[in-house]
């Protein structure tokens, strides 16, 4: 039930901000910098999800809704550019607290997938081979396998099937021992395709 107000907070606030990326979200509602920091971090989560993802977690009534917006990588790097400058100014203010390395690092794996899809393999696979180490060192295992999804869609995109391999066997072990049974059925459509 959480999971799904924090999707439709997140559809709002997606469909609000479309227009103007850079504009604050509503301040006065939400408070700060730092929870504006991570609504817009879901807000890309959840664009990425639904607009770049080859198999994304969300039902197709759900997919539908997001049609029109499809071909929108310009949103998106606007997007994230605010968020990172965000993340910039806070940790500038506030120092490398945990919730905002946190924040580092899902901008790190959003950044990364980005990458991809703009067809910047080398690049984007340097981002989110970052992004793990730093989720590994002080992340939990719903950080790891996001950014291992992401890396197998490099292997996908790039025909390396070694580096798909090596990603969706960690990520379908990670999600098996977290209990994240769609999060495994994924690792395990990847491992198909090895």
């Amino acid at each position: 039930m959480k999971r799904i107000i924090i999707f439709f907070i997140c559809i709002i606030l997606l469909i609000s901000c479309k227009e103007k990326p850079t504009n604050k979200i509503k301040v006065g509602i939400i408070g700060d910098e730092e929870k504006e920091l991570a609504a817009r971090i879901e807000e890309l989560k959840l664009h990425f999800r639904v607009i770049h993802e080859l198999f994304p977690l969300v039902s197709d009534r759900e997919l539908r809704h997001f049609i029109p917006s499809v071909d929108d990588m310009e949103y998106t790097y606007k997007a994230m550019n605010y968020a990172e400058s965000l993340l910039d100014k806070l940790v500038r203010q506030q120092g490398r607290t945990k919730d905002l390395r946190r924040g580092e690092r899902e901008l790190l794996t959003l950044r990364g997938g980005y990458l991809c899809w703009q067809g910047r393999y080398a690049d984007a696979e340097q981002n989110l081979k970052e992004a793990l180490r730093k989720e590994m060192r002080e992340g939990s295992p719903v950080g790891q396998i996001n950014v291992c999804e992401q890396l197998c869609y490099i292997g996908i995109q790039t025909d390396n099937p070694e580096i798909l391999h090596v990603f969706a066997l960690r990520m379908y072990r990670l999600a098996l021992a977290s209990h994240f049974h769609p999060e495994a059925g994924m690792a395990a459509r990847f491992l198909a395709l090895c």
